[in-house]
């Protein structure tokens, strides 16, 4: 079994860069497309850890990165139109509808929710605090642990590792997994 490969913890900067919640959103609409799909035949095994894999390069680990940075500041935002951008269609169609039940009404209310920007409250700000690794899967999708700090329903100091699973499509990076505080313990290595 490959063991997981880590990525080097990143360093607070002297000025850190804002990132801004500024990609193209998804029209209000968007469900009733993803409805329209095929119901997928099976969910995935839930992630619960990090994947095995080889450790990612600089300009990946930024890129990948780069996207969980921005869908950090869409959702702390309340954005999410443009957070779900982020995310592959057919990824958003099992977190949405996995047993294609949901009736198109309620998809299309579902999508004017989601138009109202209500960004966090101070004190349920999410920030990520450090790059815990990151690695290349063997189907080339990027596998990106993160420390994050704070949130809803969490106090400001608490930390987790959250795992972001990313693919290039159509020349972007798009999250097509998640799974939020793993469990993650630095692997031994062996000799």
């Amino acid at each position: 079994m490959c063991q997981p490969t880590l990525a080097q913890m990143a360093t607070p900067a002297a000025t850190p860069t804002v990132v801004t919640c500024s990609i193209e959103p998804r029209p209000i609409d968007f469900i009733g497309p993803l409805l329209e799909t095929e119901t997928p035949q099976t969910t995935p095994t839930p992630l619960a850890a990090l994947p095995g894999g080889t450790a990612a390069d600089a300009e990946t680990t930024a890129a990948v990165l780069a996207v969980v940075e921005e869908l950090t500041a869409c959702v702390n935002a309340g954005d999410y139109l443009r957070a779900f951008a982020l995310y592959d269609d057919a990824y958003l169609r099992r977190l949405i509808d996995p047993e294609g039940l949901m009736d198109p009404a309620v998809a299309i209310e579902i999508g004017k929710s989601l138009a109202n920007v209500t960004p966090s409250n101070e004190d349920d700000i999410t920030q990520i605090t450090h790059i815990v690794a990151a690695t290349v899967l063997p189907d080339g999708t990027v596998a990106l642990a993160v420390e994050t700090m704070g949130g809803v329903d969490r106090e400001q100091d608490d930390t987790q590792v959250d795992l972001f699973v990313l693919a290039q499509i159509s020349g972007s990076w798009r999250i097509v997994d998640s799974a939020a505080d793993i469990d993650f313990t630095l692997a031994t290595p062996t000799s």
